[in-house]
């Protein structure tokens, strides 16, 4: 998983660029496998926002939950589970009282042959598991 400046998608934000950055700005995140059958597809399930860098606080802001955006902060999803490559994007935002913002995402392959992988809530298989990508801290 990676973040970037710009909808183009090919410059990764550096280390250094996440600090401080503009509440309101946009910011993108793209997600990709190498996996060899194509009969996969990448689809990420989840994806939230805390402001501590392990993820299991109760303070969280929902992203993507059941593969769609939310409605919150601005989140656009692009393509997902459709092809190996997942983009979504959230207007920058901070936590009342905390100076940093970590992404967590759990991202799995879909077998692309039975059709769910690119709708909203959709139920996955029970031997589908998932993995935790994660991403910050952002300073905004």
């Amino acid at each position: 998983m990676a973040a970037y400046s710009s909808p183009s998608y090919t410059s990764p934000v550096q280390q250094s660029q996440q600090e401080n950055m503009p509440i309101g700005s946009t910011l993108y995140f793209g997600m990709s496998t190498e996996f060899p059958d194509p009969m996969f597809v990448l689809r990420i399930e989840q994806c939230f926002a805390t402001p501590t860098p392990d993820g299991s606080g109760t303070i969280k802001v929902q992203l993507i939950q059941g593969g769609c955006a939310t409605g919150e902060v601005g989140v656009q999803v692009l393509g997902n589970g459709l092809s190996k490559e997942v983009r979504f994007s959230i207007s920058s935002f901070s936590f009342n009282n905390y100076g940093s913002v970590y992404i967590f995402c759990n991202a799995r392959l879909c077998n692309n042959g039975t059709g769910t992988c690119a709708l909203c809530g959709s139920s996955r298989d029970v031997s589908e598991t998932t993995q935790q990508f994660s991403l910050g801290p952002f300073s905004f």
